[in-house]
């Protein structure tokens, strides 16, 4: 059960990166730091680039990482500090 929670968490946390990141990309804040997401971005544009990041995330870490709690917990940690940095940005 824990394994679904720490991935619903990780789903949201999706989202929240999604939401911080497009905000910075279009009010001129920031610019995306991740040479990954930056070129799907760039391939695909803002909504479409940054939306299938975080698609693709969310289903192979659902796919991969379901059966281990610990890597689902270290995930939302990380991603727990991506939004938070943003946040930030977005404040700043």
């Amino acid at each position: 059960m824990i394994n679904y929670i720490l991935l619903a968490i990780f789903i949201a946390l999706q989202c929240g990166d999604f939401y911080t990141t497009y905000t910075i990309i279009k009010t001129g804040k920031g610019h995306e730091a991740n040479p990954f997401v930056a070129k799907c971005i760039d391939e695909l544009g803002l909504e479409v680039g940054l939306g299938f990041v975080k698609v693709f995330a969310i289903g192979i870490t659902a796919f991969l990482l379901l059966p281990y709690w610990y890597a689902l917990a270290a995930l939302d940690i990380l991603y727990i500090w991506v939004v938070w940095n943003n946040y930030k940005v977005l404040k700043g």
